[in-house]
């Protein structure tokens, strides 16, 4: 059984301007527990050890390896193959995807069904499964009048962000590597 207070969290909006009625101009920081973030370090530490050791992470992805540096390996990467093209006169056609905000937009049953797919330990997939919906969010919203705070609320229902510290290519899939 999880105790309450390991899965909420604190969300303070805090403007970026002095024009607080547009949402736009909030930055979300969120607070969670030590103890939470130090579980979804290990859980994270787990799964990744077995992505990597089953060889499930494609190699073109750059974005959760360590030793990698992410975007900027496959800028540098491009910059190469440009240069090489040029040299050579030959076509080269390249296509980018930003995934902007898509951690934002990944639902609880996806991660749950990627934890299946790679046959991550039942154990870590079970435990996920129980505390998703344990998830509470506070919130604190400061604007040019003051602060205003709100009770803690579930919003597992309508996929409310959550900092779960799992590798990337889990949450997206292997849909995310095309070959």
């Amino acid at each position: 059984m999880t105790p309450d207070w390991l899965t909420e969290e604190i969300m303070y909006l805090l403007p970026k301007s002095q024009e607080t009625k547009n949402p736009k101009n909030y930055r979300p920081i969120t607070c969670l527990t030590t103890m939470y973030k130090l579980l979804t370090s290990i859980i994270n530490e787990r799964i990744h050890s077995f992505l990597e050791q089953n060889l499930i992470l494609p190699q073109e992805q750059k974005g959760c390896k360590r030793n990698s540096y992410g975007c900027k390996d496959q800028l540098l990467i491009n910059k190469v193959i440009l240069e090489n093209c040029q040299k050579s006169k030959r076509n080269l056609s390249t296509a980018w995807i930003d995934h902007s905000k898509a951690f934002d937009s990944v639902s609880h049953e996806w991660i749950l069904t990627n934890l299946q797919l790679y046959k991550i330990s039942p154990t870590i997939s079970n435990f996920l499964q129980s505390i998703m919906p344990k998830w509470k969010t506070r919130l604190f919203l400061s604007h040019n009048n003051g602060t205003c705070r709100s009770d803690f609320s579930s919003y597992q229902a309508r996929n409310f962000p959550r900092r779960l510290s799992l590798s990337s290519s889990l949450l997206y899939g292997p849909y995310t590597s095309f070959k």
